[in-house]
């Protein structure tokens, strides 16, 4: 007996749909290319879809990057957490919440297009209030996203939204200068970035 046809999406589905290509299109435009380099037909391009579909969705180039990045942090927040982080020590928490950082953002094109949005918003003063509306959205999905991973006790450390920051802004540096370091580097580095956040905390050192 043949199978029954899948439903068809509604309109809001399909328009929900077109939007999340155009904001994974404009992130791989932007780590490709750069910002100068990432245009409306390229990106249309890439995503497969119409001219108009953009303008549909988004009123100017800026206002599509700037909801690319907010998309990346949200990407990344909505990861599945490594199993087993109920059994680690607070230290092992910490230390698994860099290698989360590390794999699914740092080393990742988003945020190589979010780097690349930064770099062109010191010049840009439209993309620069942009980016500073949704900064502290941003922010808060981090936040999020830490203390999901290092559980409610470090969470609950007073100092734990300073830490966090202080850490992803070491990361900010880290993405920045990666085209300066060879990839037999990027281990070291985390360790160090890990042997850092054990101390914000007042825990040991890695051993």
């Amino acid at each position: 007996m043949a199978s029954a046809a899948p439903p068809r999406r509604t309109q809001a589905q399909r328009r929900a749909a077109s939007r999340i290509r155009l904001l994974d299109a404009a992130l791989e435009c932007l780590a490709d290319r750069g910002y100068a380099g990432t245009t409306f037909p390229e990106i249309v391009r890439r995503a497969g879809l119409s001219n108009g579909a953009v303008w549909r969705h988004f009123r100017s180039k800026e206002e599509l990057l700037v909801a690319a990045a907010l998309h990346s942090e949200g990407a990344v927040s909505a990861l599945p957490a490594p199993v087993g982080l109920d059994r680690l020590t607070p230290e092992e928490g910490l230390d698994s919440a860099v290698d989360y950082f590390w794999r699914n953002y740092v080393s990742s094109p988003a945020f190589q297009a979010l780097i690349e949005l930064l770099r062109a918003s010191r010049s840009d003063p439209d993309l620069s209030a942009m980016l500073s509306s949704v900064d502290q959205r941003a922010a808060e999905l981090v936040f999020a996203t830490f203390a999901r991973l290092v559980g409610p006790e470090l969470a609950a450390d007073p100092s734990f939204r300073r830490n966090v920051r202080l850490v992803g802004l070491t990361l900010y540096g880290v993405g920045l200068t990666a085209h300066l370091r060879s990839s037999a580097d990027e281990p070291r580095l985390a360790g160090e970035v890990k042997q850092m956040l054990r101390a914000l905390f007042g825990l040991p050192a890695p051993a």
